[in-house]
């Protein structure tokens, strides 16, 4: 979370700010930690760059429509690091690459709040998540051919996603999909999230021994099922499956 009174505050900007790159704010320090956290304030801007967030670090922008990151570059466009966050942006990832816009790699309480995520390419996936601990609050993601929100495990990696609050669109896949095969006890909360798509389901997943999903919905609207194969499935009331949204 972001600290009321953060120890750091550098300001990023197109003019009379400290920097005029994102990626240079968070290069400028080597010395975060729980007790010494960072929040980068992004002034108005279209900002052509990949980010790689440190841990302890929060980059919060003054509002989603006038604050924009993108970019062409064949590597992924957003990378999290523990106990980071980004707020408040719109995040176009373009290009014939099809990495995702933003990369979730085993890390701890990652934050992705009020968000419009749209990337270009048709392979590429809004959020793609392996592994770690991430909650995903009030964003809007469309893609065009492939899944909103991709969420795995690994060896050894316990995955806990929580969503809500999100518009999740695609135009030929499931919104939301689990692929879990490797470990136990993981756990995902679905609430109050809206999710269309082309594809079988609003919510798909791939559940394979060893792997267990924990998972849990409430109060949200999907034009498709939520597969029902999910292993170790708790759903909650209030769901509304199968409307126009």
């Amino acid at each position: 979370m972001i600290l009321e009174s953060p120890q750091h505050f550098i300001t990023v900007g197109k003019s009379n700010t400290e920097f005029a790159s994102i990626q240079n704010a968070i290069n400028s320090y080597n010395d975060q930690s729980t007790t010494n956290q960072y929040v980068i304030y992004v002034y108005p801007g279209t900002y052509e760059e990949n980010i790689t967030l440190k841990s302890y670090t929060h980059v919060v922008g003054v509002d989603k429509e006038t604050c924009t990151i993108k970019t062409s570059d064949a590597a992924g466009m957003i990378t999290m690091g523990a106990n980071s966050s980004i707020r408040n942006f719109t995040l176009n990832k373009q290009g014939a690459s099809a990495v995702p816009c933003v990369n979730i790699n085993n890390k701890t309480e990652v934050i992705i709040e009020h968000c419009d995520i749209y990337p270009d390419n048709a392979n590429a996936h809004g959020i793609y998540m392996v592994g770690g601990e991430a909650e995903i609050i009030n964003c809007n993601i469309t893609t065009a051919s492939e899944i909103a929100i991709e969420i795995k495990d690994a060896s050894g990696i316990i995955v806990h996603a929580e969503i809500r609050e999100c518009y999740l669109i695609t135009t030929a896949e499931d919104p939301l999909s689990f692929d879990i095969g490797y470990t136990p006890n993981n756990t995902a909360t679905i609430y109050q999230n809206t999710l269309r798509g082309s594809g079988t389901n609003a919510i798909s997943a791939l559940i394979s021994s060893p792997g267990t999903l924990l998972f849990k919905s409430a109060h949200n609207r999907m034009n498709k099922a939520i597969e029902g194969t999910i292993t170790d499935l708790i759903t909650t009331p209030y769901n509304v499956i199968n409307v126009d949204v």
